[in-house]
């Protein structure tokens, strides 16, 4: 978690590197968000394999994944907010509802394995959305966190050479009133496959890309 590696900057939105205080790369941050998938993802697969093989029931298969969700989404939405010391109880409520959400799927997920059943490829399919889905509540916790900061526009960015055509869109929107366009993974057909993220500013006129080029070297 950033809160060990990093010190975050509530006035600019950014984090700092503890040792050093140079600002740590929106692309770092990023790259955290992955890693701290991907160390889940090996322990899901542990699980799943069990379950295949016939090792582990379906009960015991789902109260293991939740709990592996639950705590991926819980660390998402806390490199999103900044860290544990500024979780509110709002976001405690925006976090739980998450969980909720994503849980309620896995339910549905459990009962159509052990009613329908699928190939292990659907199944490795499925689960992998389940964890890409975790990217939503990162980008929740940071459109909230802009929200409290007192920036004023957001711009949805791409990231892949190839996006459904919402996402082409949203982007091509440019610079929005904050809180105009979905996060990413909403309302495209990527859906939990999106890659893309947002970018905020905090000044009463629409921003220009080129003062953002030269502020913070994102572009």
């Amino acid at each position: 978690m950033p809160d060990l590696e990093f010190i975050w900057d509530k006035k600019i939105q950014r984090y700092r590197y503890k040792d050093s205080g140079k600002f740590v790369s929106l692309q770092a941050v990023q790259n955290l968000t992955r890693k701290n998938i991907s160390q889940k993802e090996n322990t899901l697969a542990d699980i799943s394999k069990k379950l295949i093989s016939g090792e582990m029931e379906i009960n015991d298969w789902e109260k293991a994944t939740a709990k592996i969700l639950r705590d991926i989404h819980t660390q998402q939405y806390l490199l999103g907010i900044g860290g544990n010391k500024k979780m509110t109880n709002i976001d405690y409520g925006i976090l739980g509802g998450e969980i909720k959400h994503e849980l309620k799927y896995l339910r549905k997920f459990s009962k159509d394995i052990a009613s329908k059943g699928m190939s292990e490829a659907q199944f490795k399919h499925r689960l992998t959305m389940y964890l890409e889905a975790t990217t939503g509540t990162y980008e929740k916790a940071r459109l909230k966190s802009h929200r409290r900061a007192g920036y004023k526009w957001e711009k949805r960015v791409r990231t892949k050479n190839e996006s459904c055509s919402p996402c082409i869109g949203f982007e091509a929107m440019g610079w929005q009133p904050i809180g105009s366009l979905p996060n990413p993974t909403e309302e495209c057909t990527c859906r939990s496959n999106c890659g893309c993220y947002k970018r905020f500013e905090k000044g009463l006129l629409k921003p220009k890309d080129n003062y953002l080029k030269q502020q913070w070297g994102w572009l």
